[in-house]
């Protein structure tokens, strides 16, 4: 992911162990990544700041598939168009 910065303040897993919170990370990283630049390649844009949100999922997911639902729970919050912040 190049050209953009997005500072999680605070970021809580509760419940997960140091190595399951890394591979939430990991996914999360990978994710965020692949859809900023298809917005980017799109012609969207995302905001620099998200503001505190909480998100609520489905708590069976764990690992790759948690950290690729809070990217694509990020990528909606961050969108500066398509129902993003204006």
């Amino acid at each position: 992911m190049s050209g953009a910065v997005i500072e999680l303040g605070e970021f809580l897993l509760p419940g997960a162990s140091a190595a399951e919170g890394a591979r939430v990370a990991a996914a999360f990283h990978r994710e965020v990544g692949r859809l900023w630049e298809a917005d980017r390649a799109a012609g969207i844009g995302w905001s620099d700041t998200l503001g505190a949100f909480v998100l609520e999922l489905d708590p069976a997911m764990r690992g790759e598939d948690l950290g690729q639902a809070i990217a694509r729970n990020v990528r909606d919050r961050a969108r500066l168009t398509h129902g993003g912040p204006a």
